[in-house]
């Protein structure tokens, strides 16, 4: 069976049209690499890219039928828009489940500002994850080397989970049929404080841990961001996999980081 082209029919229809360009890129249509004529804006019938029902929808489609995906969403401007792709099919994945509970993504400090800016408009949360950059436990080992006490909030409560043991489930998750939306999140809970306390514990660092509340936080530090008091997300998906994936507990991922961190 031939594979169906919407786009590129499209697109080529148009050409052989040979119609006027007024209100389209610099070269309208015309260039020396011959592939200028395919460069079209805003034409009706062609779809449009952060919303598709006609021509992008059914390529997006065949594409996922093509590669086995369970869902496809093209995107331009590179790494920026790919990363608001990304976000929008875990929103649509999830939007039956939500039940009013608010989405909530795990992801570095240092992750990209269009990454943050499309967790604000769709309404994500991110955080608790440690890895290479700037993140909490690196901020903790820093501070054990300027001074004597810390205040670490305590009432907030998550799951740590470093990169590696992400990347592990990603990595195994590649070599199989189950697709969806995974809580790639270490096992156990724990606070800010205890994160702390057990960074300097583990590197044998003599600091005091001064637990404070959000409320005493932001009033320290007003411009500091909002984050929930419970993150905690379930493992049931990844419990149901043949064989089931475990992910370690947050004590173990966490010694295992800062062994590494001691061999750089």
């Amino acid at each position: 069976m031939k594979t169906k082209t919407p786009v590129y029919d499209f697109v080529t229809d148009y050409l052989n049209k040979d119609m006027s360009r007024f209100h389209m890129p610099g070269h309208k249509g015309m260039g020396a690499l011959g592939c200028e004529g395919r460069d079209i804006t805003e034409i009706a019938g062609a779809d449009y890219l952060l919303d598709p029902s006609g021509i992008i929808a059914e390529s997006e489609m065949n594409a996922s039928s093509l590669f086995a995906t369970a869902c496809t969403l093209y995107s331009t401007e590179g790494s920026t828009l790919a990363m608001k792709a990304m976000l929008r099919v875990a929103m649509m994945c999830t939007e039956r489940q939500r039940n009013g509970r608010r989405f909530r993504i795990l992801a570095g400090r240092n992750a990209h500002a269009s990454f943050i800016h499309a967790c604000a408009l769709l309404d994500f949360d991110t955080e608790w994850l440690y890895g290479e950059g700037h993140n909490f436990v690196r901020t903790m080992l820093r501070l054990s080397e300027e001074r004597d006490s810390v205040s670490v909030v305590d009432d907030q409560i998550g799951s740590p989970t470093s990169a590696s043991e992400l990347a592990r489930l990603i990595h195994y998750l590649e070599g199989t049929e189950s697709y969806g939306i995974y809580h790639g999140t270490c096992r156990g809970q724990c606070s800010w404080a205890d994160l702390a306390e057990a960074v300097f514990k583990l590197t044998c660092k003599d600091i005091q841990v001064e637990r404070i509340s959000s409320q005493e936080y932001k009033r320290r530090y007003p411009k500091s961001a909002s984050r929930p008091a419970y993150s905690v997300l379930s493992h049931d998906r990844l419990d149901k996999l043949e064989p089931p994936f475990v992910m370690k507990d947050w004590r173990e991922a966490l010694e295992e980081y800062l062994q590494k961190l001691d061999r750089e």
